[in-house]
């Protein structure tokens, strides 16, 4: 099974690879375990976009991570399909805010590489979003580890606490997992 998810970015500049590290949850453990491969990998420049990387652990590389030029023509033409969970003038907002940083995240997982890529892949997708001040678009459900999450649009927090996982134990957790640092909720502009 493949799962793909797209960070909806709040932000105009592109993320370093160290800043992504940065992002990562607490509860995520070392992450000098993980290492990217593709590119130009220079740790404090931004990812180049149209440009693939892959991350793994232990040399074990199973999640893609492609920066992206985003556009009008790459936006959902139903924005209530697209996030469903979103109330439709904060979805409005969410959209206008992604064409204006111009570009997206894409991670790409079969998730049968390894046991940890469920994990690997919540947590990259949470620091990405952190990063960027931005959100989680699960475009297709989310079903692992006993857990099931719709399609929609999520803070890196909602997104963590859908999937159920505690990123250190592999273990569903029992505490919302929160990222560091929090992100702050966009909410719809008073006009």
């Amino acid at each position: 099974m493949s799962y793909d998810i797209s960070i909806v970015s709040q932000t105009t500049r592109v993320p370093s690879w160290s800043e992504v590290l940065g992002g990562l949850p607490a509860e995520f453990g070392d992450a000098s375990l993980l290492t990217l491969q593709g590119g130009a990998v220079e740790p404090s420049e931004p990812l180049a976009t149209d440009e693939c990387y892959v991350v793994g652990i232990d040399d074990v590389m199973s999640i893609g991570l492609t920066p992206m030029p985003f556009g009008s023509e790459d936006l959902p033409p139903d924005l209530a399909e697209f996030a469903p969970n979103l109330p439709a003038d904060l979805r409005a907002e969410v959209a206008t805010r992604w064409l204006e940083a111009g570009y997206d995240l894409a991670l790409t997982s079969t998730m049968g590489r390894t046991a940890y890529d469920p994990k690997l892949m919540a947590a990259l997708a949470a620091a990405l979003a952190t990063v960027v001040r931005g959100y989680v678009y699960v475009s297709t459900p989310w079903r692992l580890g006993g857990t099931y999450l719709p399609r929609g649009v999520y803070s890196p927090a909602e997104f963590l606490t859908g999937v159920g996982f505690d990123i250190l134990q592999g273990r569903e957790s029992e505490q919302p997992i929160a990222p560091q640092p929090p992100v702050p909720q966009i909410r719809p502009s008073a006009t």
